[in-house]
């Protein structure tokens, strides 16, 4: 048995290789071609993570200007024996280099057959990348008489 490096086949073909110098045009162009598809893939996915977490950032702070808001009426209701008559009310906040205008509108309704107790809808809504995002919430409190805070 032969082995086949000596072979009458292999052999023309290593030198061939031996006496190339280079990489031919349409073998580069296919490299870069298959390595820009490949970054397009990378930075597409990191924008659309980025874009994300912008939005999932701005949910937060408006969760928590809803939750401080709804405290604050809760609160104002035990101490004043009072309900709030700002009923929309805009605020800037400041996230790293932006800087995002949320509004907030706010239903008031007595409950039906409970005199002392009320239904208040919260909606807070901002633009991002000019397009309305809103998030909302209902709470129900109760003043029963009790003046303490």
């Amino acid at each position: 048995m032969t082995s086949l490096i000596g072979s009458k086949y292999i052999l023309p073909l290593i030198k061939r290789a031996a006496n190339r110098r280079g990489l031919s045009f349409i073998e580069v162009m296919v490299a870069v071609v298959i390595i820009a598809g490949g970054l397009v893939v990378v930075i597409k996915s990191f924008l659309v993570s980025l874009d994300r977490m912008s939005y999932l950032t701005n949910r937060i702070y408006a969760f928590e200007n809803l939750e401080n808001r709804l405290a604050s009426y809760e609160k104002i209701l035990r101490i004043y024996n009072a309900l709030p008559f700002e009923l929309e009310q805009a605020e800037t906040l400041q996230t790293g280099a932006k800087h995002i205008d949320f509004k907030q509108h706010c239903d008031l309704h007595a409950v039906d057959d409970f005199p002392d107790l009320f239904q208040i809808g919260l909606t807070e809504s901002w633009l991002e990348g000019g397009v309305s995002k809103n998030i909302s919430q209902t709470r129900y409190i109760a003043n029963f008489g009790n003046n303490t805070p």
